[in-house]
């Protein structure tokens, strides 16, 4: 038996611990951040009541997301995957909620990573479809997370693709506040990003386009 027991590591312990590394801006918070969730699935066969759950994913991709290094953004995205996986599998303490999408769409969306546009917008897709077969409220998809996306390919130097995909996910965003959703309605940062993928576009068609997505505003 063990002589302290009492005083055996937990999840909450290590929760703490890896979000204090997520918060700290240390240049190295990420990697010491992922280092505690690995020992965590290691010392778990040992341990049982030392597991990861959702927070410390959540918490480990938060900390690569704020960490600006380069790569970050894919590790976030891998772990968002991993972490989707072993929920899929069965584990239902690894549940990804709204703050773990957005983290990673964010991420993306402001890496400069080059694909980073269409892979922020494959993980809000992701999204939308868990919300749609019965994810629940707390994964459920705001203006906030099409915004990002929105963003990300305003700023991908893909020209008139990215402006017409741009439109896309605007009407995309039509069709799902029409369906109910009202926390996906399309706001002035909405607008302005398609406004700013056409203005970026480079395209001769740009003009034209932006008069009528401006027409479109008016009409909401």
């Amino acid at each position: 038996p063990l002589k302290h027991a009492d005083l055996m590591p937990n999840t909450y312990v290590f929760n703490t611990c890896i979000n204090c590394w997520a918060k700290s801006k240390e240049p190295d918070a990420a990697a010491k951040a992922e280092e505690m969730l690995v020992a965590m699935s290691r010392l778990h066969s040992s341990i049982p009541s030392l597991k990861p759950d959702a927070f410390t994913y959540t918490a480990v991709i938060d900390a690569w997301a704020k960490s600006g290094l380069r790569g970050a953004a894919s590790r976030a995205d891998q772990l968002l995957d991993k972490m989707e996986a072993k929920y899929l599998a069965g584990d239902t303490d690894l549940k990804p909620n709204t703050f773990t999408y957005n983290c990673v769409i964010n991420a993306l969306a402001k890496s400069g990573e080059a694909g980073a546009a269409a892979r922020a917008e494959r993980v809000l897709q992701k999204m939308v479809n868990r919300h749609r077969n019965g994810g629940g409220d707390d994964v459920k998809p705001t203006t906030i997370n099409f915004n990002s996306v929105l963003d990300a390919w305003a700023k991908s130097g893909n020209g008139r693709n990215a402006a017409e995909r741009a439109e896309e996910i605007l009407e995309w965003m039509d069709r799902l506040h029409k369906q109910g959703n009202e926390q996906v309605k399309p706001d002035t940062i909405t607008f302005n990003a398609v406004l700013d993928s056409w203005a970026r576009s480079g395209d001769s068609a740009g003009p034209r386009r932006a008069e009528q997505i401006l027409d479109h505003m008016d009409e909401l």
